[in-house]
Parts: C-alpha cells; sequence; structure tokens
C-alpha cells in the first residue's frame, strides 16, 4: 500500500468518524446565525431556607450535591457556575438546576432545554466531561482532515493548481472577513 493510499483511508475514516459532530455543530451554528436559539422551560422545585446552604463555601459543589441529596434530587453535577446572587448546575446542556437567593430563602429552579437550546449548549462548550474530550479530539482530528486533504491536493500534479488556487481564494475570503 502506497502512502498516498493510506492517507486517503485514513482522511476517509477520521472524516466519516466526526461526519456526525460536524453535522450538529454547523446545524446549531447556524441556528444561532439565524437568530433562532430555542426554549428553556424553567419551573420553581423548592424554597429553602438560606441559612441551609453557604454560597460563599469554598466546597459550594459538595453542599449543593448534599442539600439536592436531602431534597431527592437526583442529577449528576460536574461543576457549579456562581453569578451573582445565583448557582447553576453544569452540565446546562440537558436538565439543570438553578439556585438562587430571594431574600431569606433560597429558590430552586429545574431547567428543561428545548432540543434546538440543547445544541446550542453543547456548541458553547456546555456538555460532559467526555463530551468535552470529544471535541478536544474533534478539533485535533479535523487538523488531521484538513492537512491531509490539502497535502494530497497540492502533491498530485493533476490537482495541483487547482488546489492552491481554492487555497488562496479560501485564504483571501477568511482574511478579508475579519480585516
Amino acid at each position: 500500500m502506497t502512502l498516498r493510499v493510506i492517507l486517503r483511508r485514513l482522511h476517509l475514516y477520521i472524516a466519516a468518524f466526526f461526519v456526525p459532530f460536524i453535522f450538529f455543530m454547523a446545524l446549531s451554528g447556524g441556528l444561532d446565525l439565524l437568530g433562532i436559539q430555542g426554549k428553556t422551560h424553567r419551573e420553581i422545585l423548592f424554597k429553602i431556607d438560606k441559612s441551609q446552604l453557604d454560597f460563599n463555601s469554598n466546597n459550594i459543589l459538595q453542599e449543593v450535591r448534599k442539600s439536592f441529596v436531602r431534597l431527592g434530587i437526583r442529577v449528576p453535577i460536574d461543576s457549579i457556575r456562581k453569578k451573582r446572587n445565583a448557582l447553576y448546575t453544569r452540565p446546562s446542556y440537558g436538565v439543570h438546576f438553578g439556585l438562587k437567593v430571594k431574600g431569606d430563602t433560597i429558590e430552586i429552579y429545574k431547567y428543561k432545554p428545548d432540543i434546538v437550546r440543547r445544541l446550542m449548549s453543547l456548541h458553547k462548550g456546555n456538555g460532559s466531561q467526555f463530551y468535552k474530550f470529544y471535541q478536544k479530539l474533534m478539533v485535533f482530528g479535523l487538523l488531521i482532515i484538513l492537512f491531509i486533504g490539502l497535502g494530497l491536493g497540492l502533491a498530485s500534479v493533476n490537482t495541483r493548481m487547482k488546489t492552491l488556487l481554492i487555497f488562496v481564494i479560501g485564504i483571501t475570503v477568511y482574511l478579508a472577513s475579519v480585516m
């Protein structure tokens, strides 16, 4: 098997593996550009006394997990995001929760994003730890696909000039769009 055949197969297999990921990233990005961002249904689940949870704790993740167990809420929480007087559980691409201080109470909300909002959240990197790893792997895979494809196009006498011309046009369009 020649190096060219090996590179073509590698290009094909890596591209085929990442097609679903690239498709949904393109779909969610396109929907966002069109102003379609989906909706999130929010409902209040509980109100607890503010003294039951210290928002300034160094172990806020553990405290929220313990509070949720006491309340019968079973959900995986990777991390907590803090915004002023509110906490939000992560990952947020699926059902997640918000805790907001209102006077002497903490209101606990359940958020249920629709499929479009879930795709937007994943597009922005709010997935699970495995999904974030998959995203990083996809970046590496996409770079391999691009460089192998460009290299194969430039290596062939039949496609060298066309590939070079299209590559230069691509660079020009990119630079014109960011300047």
